[in-house]
């Protein structure tokens, strides 16, 4: 932490730097445990940022396709019901 002179200069400064400079170094090291937790958080968010825009567009895909199968069911169908009244129409050929 600190070389053997600067060590007999703090003491000489008396009790009150002494307690300063122990407390600035321990403000200090929280300080850079704080920004470390903060940036690891940070980059597992990340990490759940990409999943969850992926599982979007998974999502998404999804939608389209069923959609797109939605209206192709819902053209057969009207074709059927079409087909169906101009059999009956027709006398039921």
């Amino acid at each position: 932490m600190f070389d053997a002179e600067t060590a007999k200069w703090l003491v000489s400064q008396g009790i009150g730097v002494v307690l300063a400079v122990i407390i600035y170094y321990q403000a200090r090291k929280d300080a850079q445990e704080h920004a470390n937790i903060i940036k690891s958080l940070h980059e597992e968010e990340k990490g759940r940022t990409g999943m969850l825009v992926g599982v979007i567009k998974d999502n998404s895909v999804q939608t389209n396709t069923n959609t797109q199968v939605l209206h192709s069911l819902h053209r057969r169908l009207d074709k059927d019901e079409r087909d169906r009244e101009i059999r009956e129409t027709n006398g039921g050929e």
